[in-house]
């Protein structure tokens, strides 16, 4: 994990306020790499938070599969944080806005 994110100066937890649009999309094929061959062990949560960050970034909200997909990896990095409340408090949170960008409830 730590491979896959330092050489794009990313934080070891999503952090709107660091992380830049240029940075996180440079890094994201390295982090799906990563997520995929199951090579992110503890830190899968984390790796989703910034798959979905990634997608979020990347969505149009008229494209209700690319809203989706950006939906299905802010639950999966909830689901994963599993006892760690920081982690899966951020990912509700980033969902909860994401959703209210697009007019939807969360």
């Amino acid at each position: 994990y730590l491979s896959a994110r330092r050489p794009h100066g990313l934080p070891p937890i999503y952090d709107p306020e660091r992380v830049g649009r240029d940075a996180l999309l440079r890094a994201e094929n390295e982090l799906r790499f990563l997520y995929q061959t199951g090579r992110a062990g503890a830190d899968s949560a984390r790796v989703r938070l910034y798959l979905a960050e990634a997608a979020r970034l990347r969505a149009d909200a008229a494209d209700s599969a690319s809203v989706e997909r950006v939906i299905h990896h802010y639950r999966r990095a909830i689901r994963l944080a599993g006892d760690d409340t920081a982690l899966a408090g951020l990912a509700r949170r980033r969902l909860a806005e994401f959703q209210r960008e697009l007019g939807r409830e969360p």
